[in-house]
């Protein structure tokens, strides 16, 4: 039996999903590199952490044959690192608007929110409109953060409403789907959101890298 699916969407989805993880890899080892020991960097690192591993388990879930019961256990933590991603994102909009003591007070908080995602989608029978409700919710607290965060000149701040901004459009895009067009290979709506993602992600790592070295 061949080890990748028939359907050309999901291998070009599998494709574009594993480009987001590469993309998160090289932006974990830029900020890697910066001296700074804080919170907001530990944030930022383990939020391109769990994109990165959400994107090369979304790659595999995508084009690799398997039973559809096997491919439904898979997509459990793929919905636990996609809400943990989007819960970090939160904690490093706390961190830039009131201060990383109130961060980390707000880890206890926030941290529990993915495996909620986990259990409502499970509950739900793996409706992904809960976790679209989550992503739309975090989404709009951190725009409203960082839109005040722009206002006040912080550091990185318009750079990271960009890739909020992208975010959203992403998922609007896939929200939209399902639909499926050609451009040189056969796409559908979820490869789609992966391609308007990327850039998202490059200024997610442009904020975080100004933002860090905004002191040094």
């Amino acid at each position: 039996m061949p080890l990748l699916v028939d359907s050309p969407t999901e291998l070009t989805t599998a494709a574009t999903d594993f480009a987001l993880g590469l993309l998160a890899v090289a932006g974990w080892f830029g900020l890697y590199r910066l001296p700074h020991r804080n919170l907001a960097r530990r944030l930022w690192l383990a939020l391109l952490a769990a994109l990165a591993a959400s994107s090369f388990l979304g790659a595999a879930a995508h084009a690799i044959r398997m039973d559809k019961a096997v491919n439904d256990l898979l997509w459990q933590p793929l919905y636990f690192l996609l809400g943990l991603t989007l819960t970090l994102l939160a904690l490093v909009a706390v961190a830039g608007w009131r201060g990383e003591p109130a961060a980390a007070g707000a880890v206890k908080w926030l941290l529990p929110l993915p495996f909620l995602v986990v259990a409502v989608t499970w509950l739900g029978s793996g409706s992904f409109i809960w976790f679209v409700l989550f992503e739309a919710l975090i989404m709009i607290f951190c725009a409203g953060v960082y839109l005040s965060l722009v206002r006040r000149r912080h550091p990185g701040s318009g750079w990271v409403l960009a890739g909020i901004m992208i975010s959203i459009l992403a998922a609007v895009v896939q929200a939209a789907g399902p639909y499926s067009f050609k451009l040189i290979w056969l796409f559908d709506h979820n490869g789609l959101f992966h391609i308007v993602q990327l850039p998202g992600v490059v200024c997610f790592v442009v904020g975080a890298h100004k933002n860090l070295t905004a002191n040094l």
